[in-house]
């Protein structure tokens, strides 16, 4: 019976170490790697092939994709809220090994000046665990 409850006692002591030993990345972190990848082309992300009205025929970079999602309440009242937030998660490498990531989203939200609901956009990425930097091929854009 003591061995059963050593053996328990071990796995759980060793199960929480594991998850504590990779620390979630901080706000600054992750909106400096967003910035740094303002030049990043689209056309190189799958899951992010956006246009824009302003330049329809253009392939956009991340930058210009995000000022477009940003300037939806220019000169209006409406307000636009950001919310950003990382989850850990992984990642399916093309050798079918699954990589230890951080899922990470900046979210924004337009609503009037009433409170009712307009329009919102998500950019999502991947950063790996270790070294908190961005997957390639991990952008994601709704």
């Amino acid at each position: 019976m003591k061995n059963v409850a050593l053996l328990v006692l071990l796995f759980t002591t060793c199960a929480c170490a594991g998850s504590a030993a990779v620390t979630p990345p901080s706000a600054e972190q992750v909106f400096q790697v967003f910035m740094q990848h303002m030049a990043l082309p689209l056309n190189s992300e799958p899951n992010c092939q956006q246009t824009s009205a302003a330049n329809p025929a253009q392939s956009l970079t991340l930058g210009q994709h995000f000022a477009t999602n940003l300037s939806v309440s220019y000169a209006s009242d409406n307000n636009v809220s950001v919310k950003s937030s990382c989850a850990a998660s992984k990642f399916e490498q093309e050798n079918g090994q699954l990589q230890p990531v951080w899922d990470c989203k900046i979210e924004l939200q337009e609503q009037d000046a009433q409170g009712e609901f307009i329009s919102s956009s998500m950019t999502a990425f991947y950063l790996t665990a270790d070294s908190k930097t961005l997957l390639p091929g991990s952008l994601r854009c709704f």
